[in-house]
């Protein structure tokens, strides 16, 4: 049992340092294709600290939306499959029965840890849009 226990810790590890290289990369691609909307903002006379704000607004959006649908997702599923795990092969049912128990505390640290994740894309995109230089946004590309 410890040993599931630790493959599943080490799962949920790999998974969440996935997550972060993902999500970070999507910031990062985001604000280069969009590099000529924001010059045109620029040009148009919007300050790097209100652009980069609207992009941390969409952002929270997006994350707060992805984290409303996981757990409504998580919640109907676990409601879907938990049931069908507690019949044994020959049908009958299995004593005794599971019992689904949250660990807030546990849960709460997630929650830290998905906010954390959050704060750290916001300033990841807000750091690559002040960078960039209305220049260097509107300048001709050989393409």
């Amino acid at each position: 049992m410890l040993g599931l226990s630790r493959l599943l810790l080490i799962a949920f590890i790999i998974s969440l340092i996935l997550s972060v290289i993902s999500l970070l990369a999507y910031a990062t691609l985001n604000a280069q294709n969009r590099r000529d909307q924001f010059a045109v903002l620029r040009a148009l006379g919007m300050s790097s600290e209100r652009i980069a704000a609207s992009v941390a607004f969409e952002q929270m959006i997006v994350f707060g939306v992805a984290a409303l649908l996981g757990t409504v997702m998580g919640v109907l599923l676990s409601s879907q499959v938990l049931p069908t795990l507690a019949i044994s092969t020959d049908g009958s049912a299995i004593t005794p029965p599971f019992l689904v128990e949250i660990d807030t505390t546990a849960l709460l640290q997630y929650a830290a840890l998905l906010i954390g994740l959050l704060i750290l894309v916001v300033i990841v995109t807000t750091l690559l849009i002040r960078r960039m230089s209305l220049s260097q946004a509107l300048r001709y590309r050989g393409e």
